[in-house]
């Protein structure tokens, strides 16, 4: 992430969200970022996923310069190369856990046995093997919430990227899904990248970075 400017203009006037914002995170690499609500975290993760466009600056994943690619370029490496986690969730909810988790796949005709076969493995992995047919609405919050992380993680992405992945959920909840999950992003060396408010999540991480002023502040690492 290279000095990376975004700006948003209303009727209200003009308001700088990042401002030279810099990092450089490696891959396998797991980095916790937190800061205050209105920040710029959640227009970063966007941008980081090529969903939103900076003003200017570069994103560089795995040699991969998100920012020279064109709005389709970067909707293909986003379903190839990067699984995203919403804090609330995003499940489509006329179909049930295991056809979330596969939906990607199967809109882009990848979809084959070894698929579904993780895809059920994920599901064991994450204790709700038993939902697999049920639907969102039947399933509770932690539950929905194991269903975005497979869903994120089922074609092993290079980047995983979590919005408050557990902003919803209680103290109990929260820990055991997140424990899952970074258990899983490391036995795949992926890296993740994880906005999050709570100091456990980010006490969890391989690196910390305090987002304000528009930009990233890593914290030193403790000796």
């Amino acid at each position: 992430i290279r000095e990376l400017e975004k700006s948003y203009t209303t009727t209200a006037g003009t308001t700088r969200i990042l401002h030279t914002c810099t990092a450089h995170i490696p891959q396998g690499t797991i980095a916790a970022i937190v800061g205050k609500s209105g920040s710029g975290k959640s227009t970063l993760l966007n941008i980081l996923a090529g969903i939103d466009t900076p003003d200017s600056g570069i994103i560089s994943i795995n040699g991969t310069v998100l920012t020279q690619l064109s709005e389709q370029a970067r909707t293909t490496f986003r379903r190839t190369q990067i699984g995203f986690v919403f804090q609330a969730f995003h499940l489509l909810p006329g179909l049930t856990a295991i056809e979330n988790i596969l939906f990607q796949q199967e809109l882009q005709s990848r979809l084959d046995p070894i698929h579904i076969e993780r895809a059920t493995h994920l599901l064991e992995r994450l204790g709700i093997a038993d939902k697999a047919s049920h639907f969102p609405a039947q399933l509770s919050g932690g539950e929905q919430q194991r269903v975005a992380i497979a869903r994120a993680l089922i074609h092993k992405p290079s980047l995983i990227l979590a919005d408050e992945p557990t902003g919803n959920l209680d103290e109990a909840t929260a820990n055991i899904i997140m424990n899952i999950f970074i258990n899983n992003v490391r036995e795949h060396n992926m890296t993740a990248i994880i906005v999050t408010h709570s100091s456990d999540i980010a006490q969890s991480a391989d690196m910390i970075f305090d987002m304000y002023g528009g930009t990233l502040h890593r914290r030193p690492t403790d000796p």
